[in-house]
């Protein structure tokens, strides 16, 4: 009896060991896995800030009404137009930008010449624009408008919305050349760790990458300085510490 109770402590003894080392294993494995995602997220978030903001001023319209949202209080002819704001109510952590960002481009399919109130693109492309949310388009680069009416692929455009009446084209824009839609987006850094990006067309704020904890943005001169904090969703379940890490971008802004 006695070696049979020796044996069923040892035994007991034996499992509890390894019950603790698989716990610890479990929660280490968990650790990781939370840290690898949190830096994956970090390197999502501050790719995407940073390649809106190298494309901030592209295509930029001289009127600040973007896509039927007022863009005034901060876009406007006293601040020539500058396509990014820092904060709101002196925090640092909202970034304000104005530009062609979409990774949807159309083409002129024939030329567009001087003075036309109207451009053709190429077949499947009106459905690009519209003339509400989708209205403030740059053509080459070189000349902003703003769609008055679609029709398939025929878009009747206003270069001088300012003005009473459709105003045409300013240059001649050769067949090819790119037509893309200027936005205004705005990313924030929401409840939840969770930054956010509202392109001011109806969707509100959208998701863009969770476990970011923090976002400090300055300027000095033209290059925007992006740092980010990210923090794991859950607490080491021994220290009851967080895992936090840092990214730092710098960008060098159009205007």
């Amino acid at each position: 009896m006695v070696e049979l109770l020796i044996a069923l402590f040892l035994g007991s003894l034996i499992t509890l060991t390894f019950y603790q080392l698989l716990i610890t294993q479990n929660n280490t494995h968990a650790r990781y896995d939370e840290a690898a995602e949190m830096q994956q997220n970090l390197r999502v978030a501050i790719d995407r800030i940073s390649r809106d903001a190298m494309l901030a001023g592209l295509g930029k319209p001289s009127w600040s009404t973007i896509n039927g949202m007022d863009a005034s209080p901060w876009y406007n002819a006293g601040n020539g137009y500058r396509a990014y704001r820092i904060g709101v109510s002196g925090s640092n952590n909202t970034l304000d930008l104005i530009g062609c960002f979409n990774t949807i481009v159309s083409h002129l399919s024939a030329d567009g010449a001087v003075g036309s109130t109207a451009i053709n693109l190429n077949a499947g492309e009106g459905a690009n624009f519209n003339t509400t949310t989708l209205q403030d388009i740059s053509i080459g680069a070189a000349e902003n408008a703003k769609v008055m009416s679609v029709t398939g692929d025929s878009l009747t455009i206003d270069t001088n919305p300012s003005v009473g009446g459709n105003q045409g084209l300013a240059l001649l824009e050769p067949a090819n050349t790119y037509a893309c839609l200027v936005t205004w987006v705005t990313y924030s850094l929401g409840a939840n760790n969770t930054l956010y990006i509202d392109s001011h067309q109806g969707q509100g704020n959208q998701a863009v990458a969770q476990d970011i904890s923090a976002m400090t943005l300055s300027v000095t001169g033209k290059l925007l300085t992006i740092n980010l904090t990210g923090s794991t969703a859950n607490p080491d379940r021994t220290t009851g510490q967080y895992i936090t890490s840092q990214v730092t971008n710098q960008v060098l802004l159009r205007n």
